[in-house]
């Protein structure tokens, strides 16, 4: 990468950084070390993703394009979460969690044993219409990992990041989010869905919002426009459970009780 690059942000904070932003001038850089890098304008306009090589491929030079996407809307004041999301009966749920917390794990699951249709298995892009919260269908497949798709007995074609699996069935168009789950393990006996408030409950969503335009004003103000509007239209928990695999299904009911009394309710709390 270029030095006229004043880096910004980097992820983790120690260790090998596996994404970073910066400033080239009046150009934003956002950085996938050995995968790709992205720049713009301020706007978004003259954008220009660059793969590392042929090498990035299949599932994951798609996953980093939604990415990118994700990213230049935020320069256009849109927000995209880092979520799965599921809907059911009119009512969508988004989950929320850093990789590996199982967000993909449980949509499947809610798709293929309960009934759920998928909105997004990674990338949740979000509208506000009217002051609803609204979870457009921006993705057609789930992305599981290797030892999860390998305990389902699928094929695993080790050229793949992640391996693709189509789910029962898919929204057709936007749906209402009424509740946030913020995945987290703990040490509990069983798992617990805690609702959150307050600074809480504006953390959760804060840490899975996709951001580029770091220093910029716009985008920021916007940002925290829609962090408020989600806050204020969206119930927010927190489901906490053991990271054993068999915590798994008693989650899964968990969020589909929360779907049932969702939409018994007409989305109210």
């Amino acid at each position: 990468m270029s030095d006229d690059v004043r880096w910004l942000h980097r992820w983790p904070r120690t260790g090998p950084a596996t994404f970073r932003v910066g400033r080239a001038g009046h150009d934003i850089v956002a950085e996938w070390p050995g995968l790709g890098v992205l720049r713009t304008a301020i706007s978004g306009s003259n954008s220009r993703f660059t793969p590392a090589g042929d090498a990035v491929g299949g599932s994951v030079r798609v996953h980093l394009e939604e990415i990118v996407d994700a990213l230049l809307g935020h320069l256009r004041g849109e927000i995209t979460l880092h979520a799965s999301c599921v809907a059911r009966g009119g009512v969508a749920v988004g989950c929320l969690g850093e990789s590996g917390a199982g967000k993909s794990t449980l949509a499947m699951r809610l798709c293929a044993l309960h009934a759920a249709e998928l909105l997004s298995d990674d990338v949740t892009a979000i509208q506000i219409v009217d002051g609803r919260v609204e979870a457009l269908p921006t993705e057609s497949h789930h992305w599981l990992r290797h030892d999860v798709a390998r305990e389902m007995k699928l094929d695993v074609p080790a050229s793949l990041h992640k391996v693709p699996l189509e789910p029962r069935l898919r929204a057709r168009g936007p749906v209402r989010v009424r509740a946030l789950v913020s995945l987290a393990f703990r040490d509990v006996e069983a798992p617990q869905l805690v609702p959150l408030a307050g600074a809480d409950a504006f953390t959760a969503l804060s840490l899975s919002a996709f951001r580029l335009g770091l220093d910029v004003f716009a985008p920021m103000r916007a940002d925290l426009d829609n962090l408020s509007y989600i806050a204020r239209d969206t119930e927010i928990f927190e489901l906490r459970r053991r990271r054993e695999a068999t915590a798994m299904d008693a989650s899964v009911q968990v969020v589909s009780d929360l779907l049932d009394r969702l939409t018994s309710t007409g989305g109210g709390p």
